[in-house]
């Protein structure tokens, strides 16, 4: 039997033209929640498709839920209306580039709730996912890179500034944050990382 070698065009090939659609609803900024648990309150992550995907769509999404360790839950954190973003670049030399990924979530005050989750997350490995607009969530952090976190608070210096906590988390990736259409159960019930509905209540 002939040895069949492979070669870069074996790989598969998710290419699509990419339309521009008039009057499409193109939001800018987050939700107003996000989602956080510690890495090690998940027992396995689910994966986006990438080359497994049917079509380019698909290719950055995570369809299966996340499965976490028994009796945990993701924090539901809310946040300062109109005030967390996420941004992404590329990194690295050609050949090895991989994305930094980075998200800014800010909550208001400078409480004991929120002075303590901001400091307790400085020493935690995080998977965040935080709803664009349109309730579709975005993930930050995996198996392969590590979050880093970086809190700060301002006090405002005059009665008409505001107060608030900022948790700064940067992570490498290799593409640019996934979008996860899985469950994220929370103490409030079940939400859908794909609409940002609440699915059910807690039993």
């Amino acid at each position: 039997m002939a040895d069949t070698k492979k070669s870069c065009t074996d790989s598969v090939d998710l290419y699509e033209d990419l339309l521009k659609c008039p009057g499409a609803k193109r939001l800018p900024g987050t939700g107003r929640r996000v989602f956080l648990a510690p890495r090690r309150y998940i027992t396995a992550l689910a994966k986006p498709q990438l080359e497994k995907a049917a079509s380019m769509k698909d290719y950055l999404v995570i369809k299966e839920s996340h499965t976490m360790a028994a009796d945990k839950k993701f924090i539901v954190a809310y946040l300062a209306t109109d005030k967390s973003n996420f941004s992404s670049e590329s990194q690295g030399e050609d050949g090895s580039k991989t994305m930094l990924n980075k998200l800014s979530i800010v909550f208001p005050g400078t409480e004991e709730e929120q002075s303590a989750l901001a400091s307790m997350l400085l020493n935690e490995d995080v998977i965040a996912l935080i709803p664009q607009r349109n309730g579709k969530c975005r993930q930050y952090g995996d198996d392969n890179f590590e979050c880093s976190v970086a809190p700060s608070q301002s006090s405002g210096s005059s009665v008409t500034d505001e107060t608030s906590t900022t948790v700064e988390l940067s992570v490498g990736c290799e593409t640019l944050p996934p979008f996860y259409y899985g469950d994220i159960p929370t103490a409030e019930g079940i939400y859908s990382g794909e609409t940002g509905d609440l699915k059910s209540l807690p039993e």
